[in-house]
């Protein structure tokens, strides 16, 4: 068993729904928890870098 900590507050990541994984290019990745990580995505999708995937319900 793979126990992770956010890199930033150090907060036990149990859930794969708690955490985000960061990376860019060729550095290494990290990851933070989804209270860490609402700062970033709320920066990139102000800046149109990312958009927030919607799952559509089939009927």
């Amino acid at each position: 068993m793979r126990i992770t900590k956010c890199d930033i507050c150090k907060k036990v990541l149990g859930k794969t729904e708690d955490k985000v994984n960061v990376s860019v290019g060729f550095y290494s990745s990290f990851d933070i928890c989804h209270n860490c990580a609402k700062p970033i995505l709320k920066f990139l999708k102000d800046k149109k870098l990312i958009e927030e995937n919607k799952k559509e319900s089939s009927k």
